[in-house]
């Protein structure tokens, strides 16, 4: 379950900062050309995709279905709440460092 919790809340945050408002919170200045946003948004929904699977077949249709959920709720209050109060802290994962370098954000 940790594995899935982990891979939504990286699915979440790709989400998340395809959007401006929330882009602006973690890089004050910064745009995003639109190649750079479909990949964002592509990877965050593939992500979020893996992770239902991964659990389904951990845990069997019911119990994975019912743990996702869980996993999307907790994952999702812990981003509002990075973003909400400590935004550059979404960061902290090394995923967002390396498409800070890779993309020249």
């Amino acid at each position: 379950m940790l594995i899935s919790a982990i891979v939504v809340y990286i699915g979440f945050a790709l989400l998340a900062l395809n959007k401006n408002r929330h882009l602006q919170q973690v890089w004050p200045g910064r745009e995003l050309h639109d190649d750079v946003r479909l990949a964002l948004d592509t990877v965050g929904w593939l992500l979020l995709a893996v992770a239902v699977v991964y659990q389904v077949y951990l845990s069997g249709f019911g119990n994975g279905l019912v743990e996702y959920t869980a996993v999307l709720s907790l994952s999702g209050l812990l981003l509002v709440f990075q973003f909400s109060y400590w935004p550059r802290s979404v960061l902290a994962i090394g995923v967002f460092d390396h498409l800070k370098e890779k993309f020249h954000l």
